[in-house]
């Protein structure tokens, strides 16, 4: 005799009424928790990066691969879980060995590499500075090919990771070449002055090649190219 499942007695359990001719299904599926949440035995969450009204990013665990990760979850509006599921897939594509990989990802959740190391200028000295841009110059020129330019260089998105690699993060800008904007977009200190206009001109890979000045300029002068906390002060 087969026994009945103990989901579905459960839910007779629950419907008192239900007669021997009624259909009774037994409750739906919980929804999956997000990465980093405690019930999700995927990911162990660590300790905490950065949060704000976009989302959190921290580090978590992944115990069936023994492996350490960075968990992006967006924020509660709908436009921050856009924006993120549009980062996941940049990042996803740029398959590019200074461009930090994408290891998995979901409705409000990027799980990326963890990478160990420093933000740009934080050790070696000039010429490992150096050294580092002309790396990231190199992860740049695979996205300009592929159609994609980064709009946001600044040293913080530029780790220099163990044994000499560096990775370009936050792609979460990213724009293709050519598209037009409403409004300058990046950060003001770091921006370059096409990018700083009240009507910006098309994306181009001119932006991100002054974003590559700027890192030098960082690297010689220990400040940005720029002063000002908006586009137009900078």
């Amino acid at each position: 005799m087969n026994r009945i499942p103990r989901a579905w007695t459960d839910a007779l359990a629950r419907q008192p009424d239900a007669g021997p001719d009624d259909t009774v299904l037994p409750p739906p599926e919980p929804e999956p928790p997000i990465p980093g949440d405690p019930q999700d035995a995927r990911f162990a969450p660590g300790a905490p990066l950065a949060a704000g009204s976009q989302g959190e990013v921290r580090f978590a665990h992944q115990p069936d691969l023994c492996r350490e990760v960075v968990i992006k979850t967006a924020g509660p509006a709908a436009r921050c879980r856009d924006d993120l599921a549009r980062e996941a897939r940049i990042t996803a594509a740029l398959d590019h060995p200074q461009v930090c990989a994408v290891h998995d990802a979901g409705p409000g959740w990027l799980a990326l590499r963890r990478e160990r190391g420093q933000t740009l200028g934080g050790r070696g000295g000039l010429a490992a500075g150096i050294e580092a841009v002309i790396k990231v110059a190199d992860a740049l020129a695979h996205a300009h090919e592929r159609g994609w330019v980064h709009r946001d260089l600044k040293p913080g998105n530029i780790l220099v990771a163990d044994h000499g690699r560096v990775a370009v993060l936050d792609w979460g800008i990213a724009a293709p070449v050519g598209a037009r904007t409403d409004a300058a977009c990046g950060s003001p200190a770091w921006l370059a002055p096409e990018a700083a206009r009240a009507d910006p001109l098309p994306v181009a890979p001119a932006l991100d090649a002054w974003g590559l000045g700027a890192l030098l300029h960082h690297l010689l002068a220990g400040r940005p190219p720029h002063d000002g906390d908006s586009p137009m002060e900078a």
